[in-house]
């Protein structure tokens, strides 16, 4: 008996007028120079442990991004911090962690351009530990065990671009 292996995570192309997907659905820009956009991938996570990371090749000084998880609605959202009804949680740029719509954890490292940044889903212990550049910096708990998670990114203010790691060096 094999298991199938997991789907190669590319970024769902949703809104054309919003976000620009391409180089085979691995990168996402924003298009937008004011307001916010939710960008998630195709595929969701159902369970396991898996490890999901990305590039930041633009991110500019006066903007934000936020890495992170959801459920597929997700792409709905139009505000900085998508609400409890889309079961986020992510790492912003600001360095920040926001869930259900509330900052639940601040003064964390800012995330830069060239940074690596990354999560690890632990779904039957309700969890996601993020990564900055391969080091753990943030575990948060309390997540849905039940939910199918998205890959997502949020972005803010002005054109931003991430590329998904295809083989990630899984930490």
């Amino acid at each position: 008996l094999s298991t199938a292996p997991p789907p190669i995570m590319k970024w769902q192309e949703h809104d054309a007028e919003k976000v620009y997907v391409y180089n085979h659905g691995l990168v996402v820009r924003s298009k937008m120079h004011s307001g916010f956009v939710t960008a998630r991938c195709a595929h969701c996570y159902e369970g396991g442990e898996p490890y999901f990371e990305i590039t930041v090749d633009v991110l500019s000084r006066d903007g934000f991004v936020m890495v992170g998880i959801a459920n597929m609605e997700v792409v709905e959202c139009e505000t900085q911090y998508p609400s409890e009804m889309y079961n986020h949680c992510g790492l912003a740029s600001s360095g920040e962690v926001f869930c259900m719509g509330a900052r639940v954890k601040s003064n964390l490292p800012r995330i830069q351009r060239g940074d690596i940044v990354g999560f690890r889903l632990f779904l039957s212990q309700g969890k996601v530990v993020f990564y900055l550049n391969d080091k753990p910096i943030v575990e948060q708990r309390n997540l849905a065990t039940y939910e199918h998670y998205y890959p997502c990114v949020t972005f803010g203010n002005t054109g931003y671009e991430v590329r998904i790691n295809p083989c990630p060096r899984i930490p």
